[in-house]
């Protein structure tokens, strides 16, 4: 069995497993904004459901569950590609910066 250490991965490969790894997560599901909404979609459901009547309201729940879920994907996908982008722009700048210290031409000169 041979056990040698991993070799070194590129720095694109390394990027994209830590994001991969990485929990898509935004302070605005933390915020009394997020709560707020919450709570007046809770309040939503409840009249659509009273008004519709119980037999119709879990006739249409799950088509109405999946619109949650779908949006909910595609807003972690916006926070995802937001992450990936700063994170690029940190690293481009980080090589500047680095260009700089030695010496040579930079954005900066």
């Amino acid at each position: 069995m041979d056990i040698s250490p991993d070799p070194i991965k590129p720095l694109g490969e390394a990027i994209k497993e830590m994001l991969d790894d990485r929990t898509c997560s935004c302070d605005y599901y933390r915020s009394w904004e997020y709560m707020k909404n919450r709570e007046k979609a809770s309040e939503l459901d409840r009249k659509i459901r009273k008004r519709l009547g119980e037999k119709t309201w879990r006739t249409i729940w799950p088509f109405i569950s999946e619109i949650d879920h779908l949006q909910g994907e595609l807003h972690a996908g916006l926070t995802r590609s937001c992450y990936e982008l700063g994170f690029n722009d940190a690293l481009q700048l980080a090589n500047q910066i680095d260009e700089a210290g030695k010496g040579r031409r930079t954005i900066f000169n």
